[in-house]
């Protein structure tokens, strides 16, 4: 493959440490296999037919690769060829990840990156590693039945959530560009037969690197449920270690530092780094929901070893509140909903700790013990964030609780409940925070942000019938062990069930009983929350701070904290319809806005800030992307 020379593509500093640090098949055999013995295989990227630039991120590219601003617009045509991996920059040498997985809690052996190819990583002018990943650049040894390719749609979703993710100040993979292409891929949209042809498609990922907790499952046993066992089982004690430590030596430095300088043991390092990475993964997670981020698809494959955001596929932004939320179409149970989020990262990093336990012992009792704790502090500290409170205080998860209650009963819109709540004024007495004449139109602009019933039906319908729930449970009560044969969970059983009484209760509710409800339940939380700014004001370190700069202050974190525009599902749709049509200004548009999301935005369409129509709803995100 021809390698573009530097005199006509920016200079980029080649480092290549996984390809220089790790076990590398450099067998160079063609087809999908059982790679063993291997952390990484050497690939070439597959030519697309006619690549052409459809998108730039130059913050990224800035930030990461030292590229000025504007320079790849200048030579569209020569990037497009490099993006695509058509040809490769000099000094590249393109790799990719031999990893497992635990995929909606069952191992499935062998996975890796079946459409992503490393380029490598470089040493940025900062001295930052970023590996340069291409997602989308056709076929590798583990891309098992698929073609290696990527489409439009998800390539768009990718591209624009990373960014957007990152702007939220979560940590994530980015994404620099979009490359279309007149080649074209065969995609089953809904998996119901009816196959279109798309043109394909490749996002440029950046990283530090995107080993994942998969990475690490590769020298499993068979799997007693399963079947499959990692393709280099009886190679732990030399495969594991040595992964292990290449992510400690150049993404974990300050732990290694102090194994150099003898504070530490070998042991403590490997135990410390587990401590990091876990506390890194709760902190991220903690962050997903305070934005109502939901991932989708949370198995262990991906889930990031330094805490990103990673794999961005059937992804979501909640709109309206709803605990039991699902983004992914295809995860039936929920196992993936926005509520059972942190419970699936700390079931991810028991995996992690089994297959780390010949080096860290200790690792998987620090998870049990520790994972919980760790989440429910960095929850609460972005909920103090999000709703301006200075200090924590006795009482506050209360206060908490009964804020999700509330937002629940009225299936609040998640993004504008919080940016319109910071129009909630402090009084000047503790007793005037029942009064709530002076903020009744603020109050308003909330409870015009409800969930109607016709949608909350819909929402609260239950899968199955109600005779078929009736008898499932009738199983469950005489015959469970009858469930596994036709594949039912007890929990799942148990959850419809109540389901179904909600959604029964609802049906035969009246429509002005449950807005009456729901405003009262929004009138006592904001008297509670009045009252606890309050306790703040009278607390503030400056007593010279009048109570008017205190609500500025207060008003002005809250903006910086809870965003006006975030990736909503219908807006992506919307982008992806008009760039199919060939017109790619949305892109643009979504990503300048979506890189600062707490500023107004003057002259963007109204839409694209306020909550969803409810024929959003009924918006599929499918994963054959």
């Amino acid at each position: 493959m021809e390698k573009v020379g530097l005199s006509k593509i920016f200079k980029l500093n080649w480092a290549n440490t996984a390809i220089n640090s790790l076990a590398i098949d450099e067998s160079g055999a063609f087809g999908s296999r059982q790679v063993r013995g291997y952390h990484y295989s050497t690939v070439s990227p597959t030519p697309c037919e006619n690549p052409s630039l459809v998108s730039i991120c130059d913050n990224i590219m800035e930030e990461a690769l030292d590229i000025p601003k504007g320079s790849i617009i200048e030579d569209s045509e020569e990037w497009a060829q490099v993006l695509s991996g058509n040809k490769l920059f000099e000094g590249s040498k393109p790799i990719s990840h031999c990893y497992c997985g635990h995929q909606f809690g069952v191992f499935a052996g062998q996975l890796g990156d079946g459409r992503a190819i490393s380029l490598g990583d470089i040493r940025n002018n900062k001295g930052e590693i970023w590996e340069l990943q291409l997602k989308g650049a056709g076929l590798t040894p583990y891309s098992r039945t698929a073609d290696g390719r990527a489409v439009l749609r998800s390539s768009i979703r990718e591209y624009l959530c990373s960014e957007a993710i990152h702007a939220l100040g979560i940590p994530t993979t980015r994404a620099g560009s979009i490359i279309t292409s007149d080649s074209t891929v065969a995609r089953d949209l809904l998996y119901n037969g009816n196959v279109i042809y798309e043109n394909c498609s490749v996002v440029l990922r950046l990283a530090p690197s995107f080993i994942r907790f998969g990475s690490f499952e590769i020298c499993l046993p068979t799997n007693k449920l399963s079947g499959a066992e990692g393709p280099s089982h009886g190679l732990e004690d030399e495969l594991i270690p040595q992964l292990y430590q290449y992510v400690i030596d150049n993404f974990y430095p300050e732990i290694w530092k102090r194994y150099e300088s003898e504070e530490i043991t070998k042991e403590d390092m490997f135990l410390e780094t587990f401590k990091e990475i876990q506390r890194r993964t709760a902190q991220t997670v903690a962050k997903w929901q305070a934005v109502g981020f939901c991932h989708g698809v949370l198995n262990t494959d991906n889930m990031s070893i330094l805490g990103l955001t990673i794999d961005y596929g059937p992804f979501g932004f909640m709109d309206n509140f709803n605990p039991d939320h699902i983004c992914n179409h295809s995860d039936k149970d929920g196992r993936y909903s926005y509520d059972n989020q942190p419970t699936m990262c700390k079931w991810n990093l028991i995996k992690l700790s089994e297959a780390l336990e010949s080096l860290i012992p200790e690792a998987k009792e620090h998870v049990t013990n520790n994972f919980d704790m760790e989440y429910s502090t960095f929850y609460i500290q972005e909920f103090q964030s999000k709703l301006g409170i200075k200090k924590q205080q006795i009482g506050d998860l209360q206060m908490y609780e009964y804020l999700i209650s509330t937002l629940k009963a009225g299936g609040y819109d998640w993004t504008n409940f919080f940016r319109i709540l910071s129009g909630i004024t402090v009084p000047d007495t503790e007793e005037d925070c029942t009064n709530l004449e002076s903020i009744q139109s603020v109050i308003d602009s909330i409870f015009e942000l409800r969930t109607k019933k016709s949608l909350m039906c819909k929402r609260k319908k239950p899968q199955f019938a109600k005779m078929q729930l009736m008898k499932l449970k009738e199983i469950m009560d005489t015959q469970p062990e009858l469930l596994k044969y036709i594949n039912a969970d007890p929990k799942f059983i148990e959850k419809e069930l109540q389901k179904d009484e909600e959604y029964t209760k609802l049906v035969a509710s009246e429509e002005s009983e449950l807005d009456k409800e729901t405003r009262e339940s929004l009138n006592n939380f904001v008297i509670t929350y009045r009252k606890r700014l309050f306790q703040d004001f009278e607390n503030r370190d400056d007593q010279e701070l009048t109570l008017e700069e205190f609500n500025s202050q207060r008003v002005l974190n809250m903006l910086k904290t809870n965003p006006k525009f975030i990736l909503r599902n219908h807006l992506a749709q919307e982008c992806i319809k008009k760039a199919e049509e060939g017109d790619y200004s949305m892109i643009d548009g979504l990503l300048k806005v979506l890189e600062s999301p707490f500023d107004e935005h003057d002259g963007t369409p109204d839409h694209w800030s306020a909550p969803a129509p409810e024929s959003a709803y009924d918006l599929c995100v499918s994963c054959s992307s």
